[in-house]
């Protein structure tokens, strides 16, 4: 439900702005940075961890994200299309034997079915895109809060070593995706949106299959994930209500 929901919403013409080679870098860079840097680290960890940390570094950009790109200071059509770059690049890297790529098999033919019907009626996708999106929301909530009771009984020294990975996952990601940014001359906060930051639904369902301590470092990421978007919305609006404060004192002063 949650892969056909962001299916239904993908704008399918943002695949043309993947032809050219700065939207290109700027998918590819954070994509093939966390992937080593997983695998890297990966040989230091136990098992569990070192599955959940590639399923989170193989996943396609928070999905999530890109619809609200707007309120986070991004462009919701560029941050768009790099999250849809990002998920051909997740689709590539499942068909060559991603780890736990078989268990969202059937979420990846949704989200194909859903992209398609989307594609031939977009006045009927237009006309439910609301209820569409809430659907996705409550699927997400659902899928996380899953997976966050399987993981309740993990130790204190994996959860922190699940909030430590996932805070560099989340770090590298946007500093990769700021520098590929800068570089290709793109807009730095839709790069960081779309490209910069992983899906931790999608990295729980393909971590899960693996127990509960695989689904750490997914379950940290999404809670850093959701507490930065937030503070970054209020600190906006913040900043927004004094503008618009400061103008109007402007405007009621005596000439």
């Amino acid at each position: 439900m949650y892969l056909a929901s962001h299916g239904a919403r993908t704008p399918f013409l943002a695949v043309l702005a993947l032809r050219r080679p700065r939207v290109l870098l700027v998918v590819l860079a954070p994509a093939l940075a966390l992937v080593a840097a997983a695998r890297l680290a990966g040989s230091v960890l136990d098992p569990a961890t070192a599955i959940g940390l590639l399923a989170l570094a193989a996943a396609p950009g928070a999905l999530a994200l890109a619809p609200r790109a707007g309120a986070l200071g991004g462009r919701r059509d560029t941050a768009g299309a790099f999250s849809l770059g990002t998920v051909i690049v997740w689709l590539v890297l499942v068909v060559t034997g991603a780890t736990g790529g078989s268990a969202v098999l059937p979420g990846i033919q949704a989200f194909a079915l859903a992209a398609g019907v989307a594609a031939g009626l977009p006045k009927v996708r237009d006309a439910v895109l609301g209820p569409i999106g809430w659907i996705g929301d409550i699927a997400l909530v659902v899928l996380l809060a899953a997976a966050v009771v399987g993981a309740s009984s993990v130790s204190f020294g994996v959860a922190l070593t699940a909030l430590v990975l996932a805070a560099g996952v989340l770090a590298l990601g946007i500093a990769v995706a700021f520098g590929a940014a800068k570089i290709a001359r793109r807009d730095v906060p839709s790069a960081a949106i779309g490209s910069g930051t992983r899906d931790a639904g999608v990295a729980v369902a393909m971590a899960v299959s693996s127990g509960a301590a695989a689904t750490a470092v997914p379950l940290a990421y999404a809670g850093l994930v959701a507490a930065g978007a937030v503070a970054l919305v209020v600190r906006r609006r913040a900043r927004d209500r004094a503008a618009d404060l400061a103008a109007s004192d402007q405007l009621g002063k005596p000439r």
